[in-house]
């Protein structure tokens, strides 16, 4: 059994539109429905998307808490910012069952 898993470099795409140009920054945090303890859930952003304006941070992984955190950052519409993901944790120890959490992204004004 291996311990940590990873997804496809763009398991996840965002679309951040409707801006006007403006900057702004985007947040992210989990709910878990069921989880296990032993369980570390991070996300990283593999790509800048396309359209105008920036994009910045969120190139490494990042652990999602239970908590909003500032995922990366970036100014004007962009579309298809991939996301990869990687779960770290799993063990015999852990009980076989389905785990299972929903990651919100808030975008807002940085």
């Amino acid at each position: 059994l291996k311990s940590t898993y990873e997804s496809a470099a763009d398991a996840g795409l965002l679309t951040i539109s409707d801006t006007a140009g403006g900057a702004w920054r985007v947040d992210v945090r989990r709910s878990d429905t069921t989880w296990h303890t032993n369980f570390t859930l991070s996300v990283k952003r593999t790509g800048d998307g396309t359209g105008g304006g920036s994009i910045s941070s969120g190139a490494a992984y990042q652990a999602i808490g239970l908590s909003d955190a500032a995922f990366f950052s970036g100014a004007g519409d962009r579309s298809g910012i991939p996301l990869q993901f990687k779960l770290e944790g799993m063990s015999l120890q852990v009980p076989p069952a389905t785990y299972s959490t929903t990651i919100t992204y808030t975008v807002s004004p940085p």
